[in-house]
């Protein structure tokens, strides 16, 4: 107690500097000052954000569904590229055993009208096909899991979700991906690639790109890259020396090879999950570039 009353008498001999009092008052007056100076700018602002915004839907929204504004838009750079494959169709179910996230692309303003609707026909009857397969897989797997005894409270529904990526959108070329996760006792990924020549419609090939040779080259590539990635510790691989193992060892590439062009025009070959090694190193994806083409076999 006699330490606390101590304390106290120190407390008030404690003289303030000279000026104290005015230096607390103008800084308190600046303080509220710039308070009201960035709430004007916050409502100067906000007009012009609630513009950006709406400015920004109308641009989707008339990519969607005005063709002409499509096609006026490819000849502007950068912009012309994006519309080129967009967000046909955006959506969410969900029930007692699925929730489904789905993003349908479509192309548009690719030059080539007959290319556009057998494409965004193909899409829209596969992605919608995956979702009923998948949506029904769902169902039966909660009710076996009622069956034997499981508490519908405790369920966790399966999650079903579809999307893409646009890999490479420039000149003739146009290369993008369709994403597939399934998320219920085991996750699981697919994906499908399309490699397009907008001129012709066709599908571009592997021996387009790298040439005759292009098994193997990709064979001896691949083949390097994986030992380069064994040694570093990045990954692990299935050995063909394994006697267990060696029927899932990569053994080369077929004329079915999933691939991708990238950005920067390159080949990129993608082996799903467990295909070449085990499940944890997940999708495997190899660049195959003029600097890791490596000898041909």
């Amino acid at each position: 107690m006699k330490q606390l009353q101590k304390a106290k008498l120190l407390y008030q001999k404690i003289t303030p500097p000279a000026g104290l009092d005015q230096r607390l008052r103008a800084a308190m007056a600046q303080g509220q000052g710039a308070a009201v100076h960035a709430k004007k700018q916050i409502r100067w602002h906000r007009p012009f954000i609630y513009a950006a915004t709406a400015c920004c839907l109308l641009f989707v929204v008339l990519l969607n569904s005005s063709r002409a504004f499509a096609e006026s838009m490819y000849n502007i750079p950068v912009v012309g590229q994006v519309a080129r494959v967009f967000t046909f169709r955006q959506y969410e179910q969900a029930d007692e055993s699925s929730y489904v996230q789905v993003q349908l692309p479509a192309l548009s303003n690719t030059g080539n009208g007959e290319l556009e609707q057998r494409i965004n026909q193909e899409i829209s009857a596969k992605i919608d096909a995956i979702v009923q397969q998948e949506k029904a897989c769902a169902k039966e797997n909660r009710q076996a899991y009622l069956d034997t005894g499981g508490d519908p409270a405790q369920y966790i529904p399966t999650k079903i979700t579809i999307d893409y990526e646009v890999k490479h959108s420039q000149g003739d070329i146009l290369s993008f991906v369709i994403n597939e996760s399934v998320s219920a006792a085991n996750a699981r990924q697919e994906q499908f690639f399309y490699n397009i020549h907008l001129p012709s419609g066709r599908e571009i090939t592997l021996q387009d790109m790298l040439g005759e040779n292009y098994k193997q080259i990709v064979d001896s590539s691949v083949r390097q890259q994986m030992a380069q990635r064994e040694a570093s510790g990045e990954a692990e691989y299935f050995s063909p020396e394994d006697p267990l193992m060696k029927d899932a060892a990569f053994q080369g590439i077929d004329s079915s090879q999933p691939f991708y062009i990238d950005a920067g025009g390159n080949v990129v070959v993608v082996f799903p999950k467990y295909s070449i090694g085990p499940g944890y190193i997940g999708i495997q994806e190899f660049t195959i570039t003029t600097e890791n083409n490596g000898q041909a076999e």
